[in-house]
C-alpha cells in the first residue's frame, strides 16, 4: 500500500482489492482508499469520514462502509457508500446505524446486507441485523450462537448451500434450516 495502515476494511472489487480507512503510526486514522490491481497501488476517493476498525462490503454495484472508530476512538454509526463505476461523485453518507458498531461482520445477501456480532461500546454482540440498502431500515433477525467480533477478514462465505461465519474466536454456521451453532478457532 502506499500508505501503511491497520485496523482497515478490505472487499474484492473487480480483479482487484479495495482497502479504505485504517490507522497509520504518522498521520493516525485515515479515511484514504487505495485499490490493488496487477501490482500497483492506486489512490481511490477518499470516504467523508475518518475511521478504523470498520466494515465494509460489496452490495450489488455499490460498495458500503459501515461504522467503525474515529480519530478519538469514538464507535461511529455512519454508513457511507459508493458507486465504483461512478467514483467521480465520492463517497456518500447514506444513513447512520441504530447504535455505534466497529468490528463487525457483513455479508451482502439477495436483496439485503447481513450485520453480524461486532462490538458497541464495550460490549460484543451476538445480534445479526438486517439492513435494507433501499429503505435504509435495520431490523434484528437472528443471533449468533456466541457473541463475536469480527476484525481484519471477510467474515462471510457461502459454499454449497453453507453459510459460516468467521469470527475473532468462532466460526458459526448459519446455514438456513439448521440451528445456530458453532465451533472455536484454535
Amino acid at each position: 500500500m502506499k500508505l501503511s495502515r491497520a485496523n482497515f476494511a478490505a472487499v474484492k472489487l473487480g480483479k482487484g482489492i479495495l482497502v479504505s480507512g485504517g490507522n497509520n503510526q504518522e498521520q493516525g486514522v485515515t479515511n484514504s482508499c487505495e485499490y490493488y490491481i496487477n501490482d500497483t497501488w492506486t489512490e481511490y476517493p477518499a470516504m467523508k469520514v475518518k475511521r478504523q476498525a470498520h466494515s465494509m462490503c460489496l452490495y450489488k454495484e455499490s460498495l458500503y462502509v459501515f461504522g467503525g472508530m474515529d480519530e478519538s476512538n469514538k464507535q461511529l454509526t455512519s454508513i457511507e457508500r459508493l458507486n465504483p463505476s461512478d467514483s467521480q461523485q465520492g463517497w456518500q453518507l447514506v444513513c447512520d446505524m441504530p447504535k455505534p458498531l466497529c468490528n463487525m461482520g457483513l455479508l451482502s445477501y439477495d436483496s439485503q446486507i447481513l450485520i453480524f456480532g461486532g462490538v458497541s461500546i464495550n460490549e460484543t454482540l451476538d445480534e445479526i441485523h438486517q439492513f435494507d440498502p433501499s429503505s435504509f431500515t435495520f431490523s434484528v433477525v437472528g443471533k449468533l450462537a456466541k457473541p463475536d467480533s469480527f476484525p481484519h477478514a471477510e467474515p462471510s462465505s457461502i459454499q454449497s448451500g453453507a453459510t459460516l461465519v468467521i469470527g475473532r474466536a468462532y466460526v458459526h454456521d448459519l446455514t438456513p434450516q439448521k440451528a445456530p451453532s458453532v465451533m472455536m478457532l484454535l
